[in-house]
């Protein structure tokens, strides 16, 4: 998820940080294991695939307009 979530938003200006939730303290941090969060807020809490989260990308960067 992670891996092809980086390279198709690359050159189009968003910035991806990827999270390590191996470790538990870091879950309780974030409020989920796996997801996609934008500024901050989950908006997807579970695995994804990349349909969705270009979906949910696209949703924000109109909000953003």
């Amino acid at each position: 998820m992670t891996d092809k979530t980086e390279r198709n938003v690359k050159g189009s200006g968003i910035t991806v940080n990827v999270i390590n939730t191996d470790s538990r303290d870091t879950i309780e941090k974030f409020g989920m294991a796996r997801g996609v969060s934008i500024n901050g807020k989950p908006v997807i809490k579970r695995m994804a695939a990349w349909k969705e989260i270009k979906s949910v990308l696209e949703r924000a960067k109109s909000y953003r307009s």
